[in-house]
């Protein structure tokens, strides 16, 4: 059971049923899209059918206004003679694959916040001295923005200011300096996550993209996504050191300049977080070669690969 925190108390959602229902979704969905069995591709539209009639207790507004947009396309299409059954199974076909993407990163997520591994490596990039903190927070936040989504924000934010304020009494304001620290860092970070958004493969917009245009070259796509987070990377850089150049002078001048502290790399946590990656990008890998594999079988032999075109 839910409820809210402000105003009326959310009503009792059956937590159970929608849970079993989701996990059914993406095993569904993890079968249709790489063994192509079309039972499976229809399992996971059945059950994006049943899930708003499941947990309908939990419907709001916003959802109630969709639904019925949605029924009144479908209408619409009736009206002017569209292949309507065809697009109801490609839309929903496309919400099962969007639907499980989401799940299945929500569930990375969970598990990656929770980690002690995680905290170890966000703190280290927190604590590194004002020549690289830029670079490291930047690089920081791309990495745990496409290991973990928006769960990236809340882990290294809390960090950082938890870092900054850790010299400063209970109650007392942060001085210029640690304003202007903490500035920096949250800035860095924010940078850093906002542009895995234009390559990661767990990025909701790389899961979009190849639904909506076809013929999509993924692997050039991610390249040059990559190519522009190095660049804006530098370009981030670059401002930061001359916009605070000045404010750095005039601390030097005065001797208010912090001195470096010294850290030291995790080195634990660094192996175990590197282990976890390689095996999630081994699998991502192994996964999409299957994938092109069947692709080009399907191609060469006459065939048609159907849902295969719009992932």
């Amino acid at each position: 059971m839910t409820a809210r925190t402000v105003g009326k108390p959310e009503p009792a959602l059956p937590a159970r049923p929608v849970a079993w229902l989701l996990l059914l979704l993406v095993a569904s969905q993890l079968l249709f899209l790489y063994s192509d069995v079309a039972s499976a591709g229809l399992a996971s539209e059945v059950l994006m059918l049943a899930l708003p009639v499941l947990g309908w207790r939990a419907l709001r507004l916003r959802e109630g206004y969709l639904l019925v947009l949605c029924f009144l396309l479908v209408c619409g299409a009736l009206l002017l003679e569209k292949p309507v059954i065809a697009m109801i199974d490609e839309s929903l076909e496309r919400s099962a694959y969007l639907a499980s993407f989401i799940l299945l990163m929500a569930l990375l997520r969970e598990g990656a916040v929770g980690s002690r591994s995680v905290l170890e490596v966000g703190t280290f990039l927190t604590q590194q001295p004002a020549s690289r903190r830029f670079l490291t927070l930047f690089g920081g936040g791309h990495f745990f923005a496409v290991l973990i989504n928006l769960g990236a924000l809340s882990l290294l934010a809390p960090i950082i200011q938890r870092g900054v304020r850790a010299a400063v009494p209970d109650g007392q304001e942060l001085d210029d300096i640690g304003e202007v620290r903490e500035r920096r860092q949250l800035s860095a970070a924010l940078r850093g996550f906002s542009w895995f958004l234009v390559w990661a493969p767990t990025a909701v917009t790389q899961a979009v993209m190849p639904t909506l245009m076809s013929g999509i070259d993924i692997a050039r796509l991610i390249a040059t996504g990559l190519g522009m987070a190095a660049v804006m990377l530098l370009v981030s850089w670059a401002e930061d050191s001359l916009r605070w150049r000045n404010y750095r002078k005039m601390l030097i001048a005065q001797g208010r300049l912090p001195l470096p502290s010294a850290t030291r790399i995790p080195g634990l946590a660094t192996i175990s977080l590197g282990i976890v990656c390689a095996a999630l990008a081994g699998l991502s890998i192994t996964f999409m070669a299957r994938k092109n594999c069947n692709v080009s079988s399907l191609s060469s032999s006459g065939g048609t690969p159907g849902a295969l075109n719009i992932r």
